[in-house]
């Protein structure tokens, strides 16, 4: 059990470390507000002719399920401004959404890695304490042979 929450506390830390990617939070935040303004736009846009948006979080939810693409087809814009937006969401919301999994994943396997390296580090210098240690030994040895 301790092994499973010290990996848990492990990889907790390194998310949230990602998390101070600039590029990556530069992703969060683009993406988020691109899918935001296109949406609020988008209820503008639609809601005195689209029968299935009754306030703007009905635009938001569009909107998330749109750059999800889980698209549950529940509201559909009806006018072709609300089409060509509901196609730019698509097409961004891809990019954005691919671009900041493949960046977070990058970075979580960055930090890692370094971990990792951090880890061997600090066997090797365990090995090389060991190592010096032993050679004063000999050093010693050899001192009162020569005596």
């Amino acid at each position: 059990m301790n092994i499973s929450i010290s990996r848990f506390s492990r990889y907790s830390n390194l998310i949230l470390q990602a998390f101070k990617s600039p590029l990556l939070v530069y992703f969060l935040v683009l993406g988020n507000t691109v899918m935001f303004s296109i949406a609020t736009t988008f209820y503008a846009i639609e809601k005195d002719y689209n029968p299935q948006l009754n306030e703007v979080m009905d635009a938001i939810w569009w909107g998330f399920t749109t750059v999800t693409t889980v698209g549950y087809g529940d509201i559909v814009p009806v006018t072709f401004t609300g089409r060509i937006l509901g196609i730019i969401l698509m097409v961004l919301g891809t990019i954005f959404f691919v671009g900041f999994t493949a960046i977070f994943v990058s970075v979580l396997t960055s930090l890692h890695t370094d971990l990792l390296i951090k880890q061997e580090e600090k066997l090797t210098i365990k090995e090389y304490r060991h190592l010096l240690a032993a050679i004063e030994k000999i050093d010693e040895k050899i001192s009162k042979l020569e005596k």
